[in-house]
């Protein structure tokens, strides 16, 4: 990834956007039931979380 404004917006937009998310979704998770729709896609997106570090703040190295 490039280390230059895109980035930085990476950083300031999308990384507390993601986090919001993560934790809207790991509050409401146990208020779903676990085979409804709903369910399944946050123990999805809660399951794949870590990914995004790799595909939106990876920095190189």
């Amino acid at each position: 990834m490039s280390k230059g404004p895109d980035r930085s917006l990476r950083t300031e937009k999308i990384r507390p956007l993601l986090e919001r998310i993560k934790g809207q979704a790991t509050q409401e998770l146990d208020n779903a039931l676990p085979k409804s729709a709903i369910g399944k896609a946050m123990a999805y997106f809660l399951n794949q979380y870590p990914k995004f570090d790799n595909i939106f703040f990876w920095t190189g190295g």
